[in-house]
């Protein structure tokens, strides 16, 4: 079985990118939903303590 990473897309350069790193922002999200069907999301602004909480329940 091949391993794959999951892709990483950084929500930052679409909140305050300009119109060609938004559009860059799009390309790649959308290819990675194309290829593996699931990304993960940096810098968006859920702050840690919350993410462990919903761990942890």
């Amino acid at each position: 079985m091949q391993k794959r990473a999951i892709p990483l897309v950084d929500l930052g350069q679409f909140v305050h990118g300009n119109a060609e790193e938004r559009a860059a922002f799009v390309e790649k999200l959308g290819d990675a939903f194309h290829r593996i069907g699931f990304v993960g999301v940096v810098n968006h602004g859920v702050p840690q303590e919350l993410i462990d909480r919903f761990y942890s329940e």
